[in-house]
């Protein structure tokens, strides 16, 4: 699979441009095979969401807002659109043109300013905001020129392809969660102060400060920042925090220190005599991040220390600090929790007269942004909410007995939320927005729809958009005769069976005709299709004879492997110890197997996820070989323990195991780049040996002349080839032809009789018997020959 993801191409197709899709597929023999996908007519549906509230402020206080947007065409070429933020008198506003009308200036109620010019106007200097800037603003509400007004004001973000914002019919606005007041400034500006010094943020959030100077006209030899770091946030990169600026003793200036010493971080830098900025304009001396750590709320301060920060002035003998004159100001940060949703999930079989009313269940939780079919990896949701840390790559969730789901801790943002049962296909929502501070509570028209064959939204699922629809028994998201085939192989009490847990709807410890009913009601085009599927892997526990100095494959259980079909394989490693990066080699020949796929989000495996920082990752195809490549970002963090290194699909070509797989290599490195070369385990081939003996029917049946007869020997019987027998047997039990007699080993197989006898005769039509026998099990079939 592949995904085009929009927000990120910088050459995006114009709205209402009908394209053609096509996989091109070639070898190093320059063989090309080209299929034809079909077409797309690309829309853009441009969207901002202003995310952060704003507290209550004082002209003068440096406020800092915060969005997430997305427009891509702007219809100049560049896919970079244009953002204004303005503070509006008047609240519930929804279009960029009446904000406009109504600017300073303008003619109309003369109520509304543009927040990032530098005087409040249209027509004054505009710092450009682009999509592809950074996503968060500093906003210092008294400058040279401008300002603010005292009062109280909504705040608002919109988008539009207009630099200018002249045409801005296309565009689109947000609006703050909360109001803005401004009262009248306080005191002078200080010598040292936080920019931004007014904010509201959550869990996870990454602020950046700068420390802004001014010496009140006089001129200075060196300055000290010492600032206090509150509990609740958490410096990045302690060792050393600040980055030069650059704007005050920027020639022959020397940075003295750069450090953290317990909570309080620190930046002095010296040089020549200067006058440092002014008191309607300090400049900027060095700038650090915090992020604000989980489970934090309430209002911290990140403090200028009185004794530690200093501004040596010219011709004084004494540095100029809080306790002999030197004025501070710092930053207020209002924590605030992350989002909250609640909704009720029931599962259909659950309530009578099916079920005991029990709707409680583990569900896959994917929360999703708008057209993405992966999940969002925020390590602040997943660790809130997440019931089950045996499953990667999935939140999994446990409901109560009523079905009550609580989401927490969601960072701020719009999303899909799709909820999947293991036994019911799944259910998504359309497009939530939800913001720090608030609460969304999933009810009636904005509860849980059903999926097209797109996955996108359909009709509302039952009792309000609350109950899941049953019969998902194969797992694979969609309700078919597959699953009427798992419930049947399932049938009765013993547990035991495979996929019993998945066949048992209604929960009852019995796999019956309850179960089949609720199943086969919903095979249908309009009800029995879920939401796209993703991607599940096990946490893979090491199991005996799993040495750590080789490299294994784990697959999904239920996985056939035969000629023509496709499996998904897990390239791990045991145990890592200090792992910073690795590569993996995986080769491949045309007439084995093929990668389906070698695209970036499916290749690389989720090895460094509990990185909060990241990591880079890339997948080529050169040749006949797959090339996938992964590195951790940033010092601090490395992985030890097992590690999912790749996740690789193929379709196979021949059955079994494709040989040409045991030539994949590893080389980890370590965070002191030492590197370690593995190979793949001898052992590793027996995942794609069957686990149960299963004589399959023969296709075609009824036939003529000739037919084929499947069956599968396991790895339970042994590694070792033992005497395997397949008779062909007349009505009245006479053996008319033995197509195998001889020793086989563990693996698939595929029988085929030409209709003759052992002397080389074609038979009479009518009705004939299989019968396999293998290391002492036996098992029969029969089929019809036909003239």
């Amino acid at each position: 699979m592949y995904v085009w993801d929009l927000r990120t191409s910088t050459n995006a197709p114009v709205t209402g441009t009908r394209i053609w899709t096509y996989a091109v597929l070639s070898d190093a023999s320059d063989n090309v095979a080209v299929e034809l996908g079909g077409s797309l007519l690309i829309t853009h549906s441009p969207h901002i969401l202003l995310e952060t509230g704003a507290p209550e402020i004082n002209q003068g206080d440096i406020l800092r807002l915060q969005w997430d947007d997305y427009m891509v065409d702007d219809a100049s070429g560049t896919d970079d659109a244009y953002i204004r933020l303005y503070a509006s008198a008047t609240a519930g506003r929804t279009t960029v043109a009446s904000l406009e009308a109504d600017l300073i200036g303008a003619g109309g109620l003369e109520n509304t300013y543009v927040i990032n010019s530098d005087d409040g106007t249209a027509t004054g200097t505009i710092t450009s905001i682009r999509e592809d800037s950074s996503n968060a603003f500093s906003w210092d509400t008294s400058t040279t020129f401008f300002s603010m007004p005292e009062g109280t004001y909504s705040i608002y973000a919109a988008i539009g392809a207009d630099a200018t914002f002249v045409d801005n019919t296309a565009g689109e606005v947000s609006e703050g969660p909360n109001t803005l007041t401004v009262k009248s400034a306080t005191g002078t500006t200080p010598h040292m102060l936080m920019g931004p010094n007014r904010m509201r943020a959550s869990a996870g959030d990454t602020l950046t400060f700068e420390v802004l100077v001014q010496t009140d006209g006089e001129t200075a030899t060196a300055v000290t920042a010492a600032l206090n770091l509150p509990d609740g946030v958490s410096v990045v990169n302690s060792t050393s925090p600040f980055t030069d600026l650059g704007l005050i003793y920027s020639i022959g200036g020397t940075v003295l220190e750069d450090t953290t010493i317990g909570t309080q971080v620190r930046f002095s830098k010296t040089g020549t005599a200067q006058t440092i900025g002014s008191t309607a304009t300090p400049v900027g001396l060095a700038s650090f991040q915090v992020v604000v750590d989980a489970g934090a709320t309430g209002t911290v301060v990140i403090g200028v220390d009185d004794t530690e920060a200093a501004i040596s002035i010219s011709g004084r003998s004494v540095p100029l600090r809080g306790t002999t004159g030197m004025s501070t100001k710092s930053a207020r940060i209002q924590r605030v929790a992350r989002g909250r949703l609640t909704a009720t999930v029931m599962l259909e079989g659950r309530a009578p007269p099916l079920g005991n009313g029990d709707h409680e269940s583990l569900l896959d939780i994917h929360l999703r942004i708008p057209g993405s079919t992966m999940d969002i990896t925020d390590t602040y949701f997943i660790a809130a909410n997440d019931d089950r840390s045996a499953s990667s790559d999935t939140v999994e969730v446990l409901t109560t007995e009523s079905g009550a789901l609580t989401l927490v801790s969601i960072p701020a943002g719009r999303y899909v939320l799709t909820v999947k049962d293991s036994s019911h296909i799944s259910g998504r929502t359309d497009t939530l927005t939800i913001r720090d501070g608030e609460s969304i509570f999933l009810t009636s028209a904005d509860g849980l729809f059903s999926s097209d064959v797109r996955g996108d939204a359909s009709f509302l699922l039952d009792q309000n958009g609350r109950m899941l629809k049953g019969g998902d028994a194969s797992g694979d998201n969609e309700i078919d005769e597959d699953d009427v085939n798992v419930i049947d192989a399932a049938w009765g009490t013993d547990n035991s069976k495979t996929r019993f847990a998945y066949a048992d709807l209604n929960n009852d410890n019995r796999v019956g005709v309850e179960d089949l009913a609720a199943a086969i009601s919903n095979i249908s085009n309009a009800t029995g299709l879920g939401a796209p599927p993703v991607y599940k892997s096990l946490v893979l526990p090491q199991q005996a004879g799993q040495t750590p100095d080789r490299v294994w494959i784990h697959t999904p259980p239920e996985q056939e492997w035969l000629a023509g079909r496709t499996v998904d394989l897990t390239f791990w490693v045991p145990e890592v110890e200090d792992l910073a990066a690795y590569e993996l080699v995986v080769p491949f020949d045309p007439m084995q197997a093929e990668p389906v796929s070698d695209d970036n989000d499916l290749g690389v495996g989720d090895a460094f996820r509990s990185n909060p920082l990241g990591a880079f990752s890339r997948v080529s195809r050169q040749g006949d070989r797959l090339e996938l490549a992964s590195a951790r970002r940033g010092q601090v963090w490395s992985l030890t323990g097992p590690a999912a290194l790749a996740r690789v699909r193929l379709r196979l070509f021949q059955d079994g195991f494709p040989q040409v797989l045991t030539g994949t290599t590893v080389r980890l490195l370590s965070t002191e780049y030492a590197t370690r070369d593995l190979d793949l385990a001898q052992d590793a081939t027996d995942v794609a040996l069957p686990t149960e003996f299963v004589l399959g029917p023969n296709y075609p049946n009824p036939f003529n002349p000739s037919t084929t007869i499947p069956f599968r020997i396991p790895a339970a019987f042994g590694r070792q080839d033992f005497p395997v027998r397949l008779d062909i047997f007349n009505s009245l039990g006479q053996r008319v032809r033995s197509l195998i007699d001889g020793p086989r080993s563990a693996g698939y197989y595929r029988a085929h009789w030409d209709g003759r006898d052992d002397s080389g005769h074609a038979i009479s039509s009518g009705l004939y018997f299989f019968r396999l026998t293998a290391a002492e099990r036996t098992a029969t079939g029969k089929m019809l020959l036909v003239e």
